[in-house]
């Protein structure tokens, strides 16, 4: 990604010059820079072979092809710890074609609106199908498989519900409400939350007589598919280093096509789902809120008990050595001898030129 991005972004940013959101500026900066010696890094020395490098330090930019993978399975393990030992709901909320640009142009008011308004239509629906207190995750997605721009909320549902006195109740079927009580609740709340979010917001009147789609389900593959499919995009966005060229299926899901694209288009489509400044994109409700997360916890091992599984045991404490702290000749384990700002690394390169080897980012 970095390369795309020093092949083509200053054209595009010329191209686009002021009318560029900030967001996307800081994102290209930062994957250009990420694992580079313009950020600095560590001097290391592996204890085996004795062989000094350096490893570059991380831009940590959410929208970094390369700097997802120790914060995803963080996250990833957290939730797992959370997960009850029942049937789940995958339920998706889309968006009419008409109201996308719309979103798109509005990102920063609109994105906390739409999860918002998510969370009310499932606290709403449930009181009627369900009863009592649910909880959800919902995750905002705003990518097609072939980067175009689709909005959508992935929310995920123990199915059950916490009655008053602190109960749980499993619900035996599977799923969670109609899809087309979901997308007339949906549209309802939408509407009027974004008139007052956006007062002067002009929405197309097509949307009024269009289908609203919410898809329902239960995860046919189990839960931990699912969450592994949110994990790997909550911390980063869209694709990784791996996937430039995109293989994708079609709609009838029988054939796979290979698209290629331009550098400019294919930055424009990367661009647009990184999210403005501070804005999140994962909202929790109901029992799994993060207010909540001893009681969930306490329910997850009442809930193990009752159905007799043995809940995970700890893992036996193992040194787990950091990727960028093996050595790439031999694997052993590499030490710290130093750390380095951009400017301390250059003119340590300058007095030590020929005594090191040439430094590369980490594997």
């Amino acid at each position: 990604m970095a390369s795309v991005v020093e092949r083509f972004g200053q054209a595009y940013r010329a191209r686009h010059g002021s009318s560029m959101p900030d967001a996307h500026r800081d994102a290209m900066t930062a994957i250009l820079l990420c694992r580079t010696p313009a950020l600095g890094g560590h001097l290391l020395e592996c204890d085996h072979c004795k062989t000094r490098d350096f490893a570059y330090h991380s831009c940590r930019h959410r929208a970094c092809t390369k700097c997802s993978g120790a914060a995803t399975q963080k996250w990833l393990d957290a939730r797992r710890d959370e997960i009850l030992p029942v049937p789940y709901f995958h339920v998706v909320f889309t968006l009419p074609e008409k109201l996308r640009r719309i979103i798109r142009k509005h990102q920063r008011e609109l994105y906390p609106v739409l999860l918002d308004v998510v969370g009310k239509t499932l606290r709403e629906v449930a009181k009627t199908e369900h009863g009592g207190t649910i909880g959800a995750m919902l995750v905002l997605h705003t990518w097609a498989k072939t980067l175009v721009y689709h909005p959508h909320v992935h929310c995920l549902i123990p199915a059950g519900h916490i009655d008053a006195d602190g109960k749980w109740h499993e619900v035996n079927r599977p799923w969670f409400a109609h899809h087309g009580i979901l997308a007339d609740v949906f549209r309802a709340k939408l509407v009027k939350a974004l008139r007052k979010a956006v007062p002067s917001l002009h929405l197309p009147g097509s949307i009024f007589h269009t289908n609203w789609v919410v898809h329902v389900d239960q995860p046919k593959h189990g839960t931990d598919a699912v969450l592994k499919y949110l994990a790997r995009y909550v911390h980063r966005v869209a694709l990784t280093d791996h996937r430039v060229v995109f293989k994708y299926r079609t709609k009838d899901h029988k054939k796979w096509r290979i698209m290629k694209l331009a550098g400019h288009e294919f930055l424009r489509r990367f661009l647009q789902h990184v999210l403005p400044k501070n804005l999140h994109k994962v909202r929790y409700f109901g029992f799994w809120s993060r207010g909540k997360r001893p009681e969930l916890r306490k329910l997850r091992r009442d809930l193990l008990a009752q159905k007799g599984i043995q809940p995970d045991a700890n893992p036996t404490e193992t040194k787990d050595i950091p990727h960028w702290l093996k050595c790439p000749k031999c694997n052993a384990e590499r030490r710290i001898l130093g750390r380095f700002d951009s400017l301390q690394l250059e003119q340590y390169l300058e007095r030590h030129n020929t005594s090191l080897q040439q430094p590369r980012p980490p594997p």
